[in-house]
């Protein structure tokens, strides 16, 4: 078997200076995207952990590890409704503007 060493060398369209698109115009994070990012990552997390509810019986028979299966419907469900509903609040607490 023969053995075929690649090697890439990639340019960066900005001449490599960090925080500039490549366009060469700066690159800024806005808060909305960080927040909405944050928010679907946290969604989706607990739709990927709460889909395995309904099918804890057959989890436990065949032997596969889910949170469900190890921690139980209710703990889980508890669970997810936390992290939905405690942010939430959380968050809108700080994002009110300060009475005047």
């Amino acid at each position: 078997v023969r053995r075929a060493d690649v090697r890439l060398q990639v340019r960066r369209p900005d001449g490599g200076r960090r925080g500039h698109g490549g366009a060469g115009i700066p690159f800024t994070l806005e808060p909305s995207v960080v927040f909405l990012s944050s928010l679907m990552t946290v969604f989706a997390a607990v739709i990927a952990v709460t889909k395995d509810l309904p099918d804890v019986a057959g989890d436990r028979k065949y032997g596969v590890p889910t949170f469900a299966s190890k921690y139980g419907v209710q703990t889980v469900a508890a669970g997810a409704t936390a992290v939905l509903v405690f942010p939430s609040r959380s968050s809108r607490r700080s994002c009110s503007s300060p009475a005047s």
